[in-house]
């Protein structure tokens, strides 16, 4: 039970932080959200939630660039 408990903190914690980029970078977030459908409509690749808040922050960090 210990152990499962953490799991689920962990993964709660994980989607707190992702939806926390989401909002602090929309416009990335919203470029990132494009390219996954391209990928999985063009490669049939589903990008995962991790891959997406990788590619999000390095997006934004290019826009805030510009």
């Amino acid at each position: 039970m210990f152990f499962s408990g953490k799991i689920f903190s962990l993964r709660w914690l994980t989607s707190f932080y992702n939806l926390g980029i989401a909002f602090k970078y929309p416009q990335a977030y919203r470029t990132t959200q494009k390219i996954s459908g391209f990928l999985l409509q063009t490669l049939d690749y589903h990008a995962s939630h991790d891959e997406q808040m990788y590619l999000t922050i390095h997006l934004a960090r290019i826009i805030e660039k510009e």
